[in-house]
């Protein structure tokens, strides 16, 4: 006999889980009265970290990142598509990932050719940390040195392209695989008596731009399409590299050391980047044990670490063969207006703008904690990620572009 009782117990129960998931949803962002705005709207509401928007070229749809690169297992990144007017997400490539696993395919950074509408994004290719010394025991031979160098937390990456829907592997497209600068071994290196009898060393290049991504979560390996060529332009940590679309390698770009975040000009002139100052170069020298008691620890991998520190970051510009170079402000993931006469960049807490020409930044009204700004194609909106209230989540956003 059915418990008379039991389904308006069973509607307080769903009616409480309601009201909970709502009290822990992030507080939506209040725009106010912005001076000449027309609409400020929330695109995404999700618990999880929406990043990297870009437009669609017809701009009736936004594609972003959904999980981060940081994760070993689960909220691993997921590329998704929604209306620009906001609606219901969906996944790119559905034959390929799904909505809470992405099968081990992490994906990442997407652009859009303006050509084509295809999609470059980059793949993580091996989990963090890399393939080395690993996490077991340390000794390091400085006093100071307690605890086990930084590592490299991405290395191995693939730049592959695809258009919206294809289905199949990720290999039958086009696609660069490559390693991030950073990661080295030397196996004539000369350890001190210490870490013997170890022959060979691992060199980790802790690079501004590794630091930048594991403090702060910049996306410095983005890409971004050459307007006029079957090419794209990334960065792997070090400097920018173009890749002719079907070749088995990428050029460096003279003139980009420590660039990230690069962004190809709409007549195909420029590329737009962010440069990182290194502030300091802290060397240390650790081995990784082997502790097998009551055996004494072991040596079996000697880690050389060049740790650099990170200080300002600049916007510059610079030609595609790395002439005629130049400095337009401070900030960081640069996206250009249509027609090419403003950079949109993130600095100060906010999105700004500036000119090429140079000129005065103009802060973006409500555009507080935002980043990774995108420009629709016609030029009237500017989609971007703005961080959740605790700052470790972001939601994507559209606000008017400035006049």
């Amino acid at each position: 006999m059915r418990n008379r009782h039991s389904r308006p117990t069973w509607f307080l129960l769903g009616l409480a889980f309601v009201v909970q998931a709502c009290r822990d949803a992030p507080a939506p962002y209040d725009p106010g009265d912005g001076p000449g705005l027309t609409e400020v709207r929330r695109i995404t509401f999700d618990q999880r970290d929406d990043r990297a928007p870009v437009w669609s070229n017809d701009g009736a749809r936004i594609y972003y990142v959904r999980g981060n690169l940081q994760e070993a297992f689960s909220n691993l990144p997921t590329l998704f598509a929604i209306p620009g007017r906001g609606g219901t997400r969906e996944l790119v490539f559905p034959d390929l990932q799904s909505e809470d696993a992405p099968g081990g395919r992490p994906l990442t950074a997407p652009a859009v050719d303006p050509a084509s509408g295809r999609i470059a994004f980059q793949q993580r290719l091996r989990l963090p940390p890399p393939a080395g010394c690993g996490e077991a025991g340390w000794l390091c031979l400085s006093p100071t040195d307690t605890t086990p160098p930084p590592t490299t937390l991405l290395d191995e990456m693939a730049l592959r392209i695809r258009a919206p829907g294809d289905a199949g592997e990720l290999t039958d497209g086009p696609g660069l695989e490559f390693r991030l600068a950073g990661l080295t071994e030397d196996p004539d290196a000369v350890n001190p008596p210490e870490f013997e009898p170890v022959v060979g060393r691992v060199i980790v290049d802790y690079f501004p731009a590794h630091r930048l991504y594991a403090e702060d979560g910049t996306l410095f390996f983005r890409p971004s399409w050459n307007p006029n060529a079957e090419e794209l332009v990334f960065g792997d940590a070090l400097e920018l590299r173009r890749w002719t679309i079907g070749e088995a390698s990428s050029t460096p770009i003279p003139g980009t050391t420590d660039g990230v975040s690069p962004a190809w000009s709409p007549d195909g002139q420029w590329i737009a980047f962010a440069r990182l100052e290194r502030t300091r170069e802290a060397n240390s020298l650790c081995a990784n044990l082997r502790i097998d008691p009551p055996a004494p620890p072991t040596p079996t991998c000697v880690q050389e670490t060049i740790d650099y520190g990170l200080g300002s970051t600049t916007v510059e510009i610079i030609r595609p063969d790395g002439t005629d170079g130049r400095v337009i402000g401070d900030g960081l993931d640069p996206a250009w207006s249509p027609d090419g006469r403003y950079l949109y960049v993130r600095r100060d807490g906010a999105i700004y703008r500036l000119p090429i020409e140079g000129g005065t930044a103009e802060p973006v009204p409500d555009t507080e904690s935002g980043r990774e700004p995108a420009v629709s194609p016609d030029g009237s909106e500017l989609a971007f990620a703005r961080s959740t209230p605790g700052g470790s989540l972001h939601d994507i956003w559209v606000v008017p572009a400035l006049p």
